[in-house]
C-alpha cells in the first residue's frame, strides 16, 4: 500500500492519504489538530451589525438580557413585575447568543434571566430588573430569523393567545396575552378575543365598556413592557356573561339603531 501527500494551491501540505483513499496515522493526527469550525454568526462576527443597532440615540431606551452566560439586546418584552414572569421576549444578537438564551430560559432548563437598562456600552446597572423567567404557566413557541444584510439574528419567544388557566382549566377560565402597538388599540383587540369565547354576542360598540369592566374587576393586568403594549387577561367568562346580561337589561348597553 502506498501513500500520497496532497497539497493545496499554495503548496502547503493538507494531509496524507493511502491509495485506498483513507487517511494515514499522520493525516488523522493533523485532522484532529484542526480547530473546531466556529459558527459564522458568533459574537465577534456579529459585533459590527449589533453595534450599529445599539449605538443610536434611542439606545438608552433599550434593554439587555443576560442568561446562562449569554447577552443580547432586548427589542421588546412584556413582564409581570409582581411575579417576575416574562410573557413575551424579542431579542437581537448573534446566532450563538440568542439561541443560547432561548435554550437556557425555555423548558426543560427554565434558567432565569436578568434585564438591564440600556444596550451596548450604555448599560445602567442601577436600573437592573430582579431575576425573571419565562412564565411556567404558558406554553412557549419561538421564531428566529436572520436580519436582512446583517449577521445578527432576531429571536422571538411568545405564547399562544389563549390557554387554560391553572389550576382548574375550566373552559370558562382562560388566560391570554394581549399585545398591541398602541394603548388605544387594547379595547378593540380585547373585544375580538372575548367575542370568540362568550356565549352572548358582543357588539363592537361595547368594547370600551368591556375594557373598563375588565380593568375594574382585575381581569386585565397591564404588564411592564418595551416597544409594545401588553396586558395579561384572565376573564371570568361566566361572571362576564352575567354582568353583560344585567347591563343590556338595564339599558346600559344598547345596539345602535339600524344594526
Amino acid at each position: 500500500m502506498t501513500t500520497t501527500t496532497t497539497r493545496s494551491e499554495t503548496g502547503s501540505k493538507t494531509g496524507s492519504m493511502t491509495t485506498e483513499g483513507k487517511p494515514t496515522t499522520e493525516g488523522k493526527n493533523r485532522l484532529e489538530e484542526q480547530p473546531a469550525a466556529r459558527d459564522e454568526d458568533t459574537e465577534g462576527e456579529a459585533a459590527e451589525e449589533l453595534q450599529t443597532y445599539r449605538d443610536n440615540p434611542q439606545a438608552r431606551e433599550l434593554h439587555t438580557i443576560h442568561s446562562d452566560g449569554h447577552s443580547a439586546t432586548v427589542e421588546a418584552f412584556a413582564l409581570h413585575r409582581e411575579t417576575q414572569e416574562l410573557w413575551f421576549l424579542s431579542i437581537v444578537g448573534s446566532h450563538f447568543a440568542v439561541k443560547g438564551i432561548s435554550d437556557a430560559m425555555r423548558p426543560p432548563l427554565r434558567r432565569e434571566g436578568r434585564i438591564t437598562k440600556g444596550a451596548g456600552g450604555m448599560l445602567d446597572f442601577s436600573e437592573d430588573f430582579p431575576a425573571c423567567q419565562l412564565s411556567p404557566r404558558a406554553s412557549w413557541r419561538t421564531r428566529m430569523a436572520r436580519l436582512p444584510q446583517s449577521k445578527a439574528w432576531h429571536h422571538m419567544m411568545y405564547t399562544p393567545m389563549g390557554m387554560p388557566n391553572p389550576p382548574t382549566g375550566h373552559a370558562s377560565e382562560v388566560t391570554f396575552l394581549l399585545l398591541a402597538e398602541k394603548e388605544e388599540d387594547g379595547p378593540a383587540r380585547h373585544h375580538l378575543y372575548l367575542d370568540k369565547r362568550c356565549e352572548l354576542p358582543l357588539h363592537p360598540h361595547w368594547s370600551q365598556w368591556l375594557w373598563l369592566r375588565g380593568l375594574v374587576e382585575g381581569e386585565i393586568q397591564p404588564l411592564e413592557s418595551q416597544h409594545v403594549k401588553a396586558w395579561l387577561c384572565h376573564p371570568n367568562v361566566a361572571k362576564l356573561t352575567t354582568d353583560l346580561s344585567s347591563a343590556v337589561a338595564g339599558g346600559l348597553l344598547r345596539i345602535p339603531p339600524g344594526e
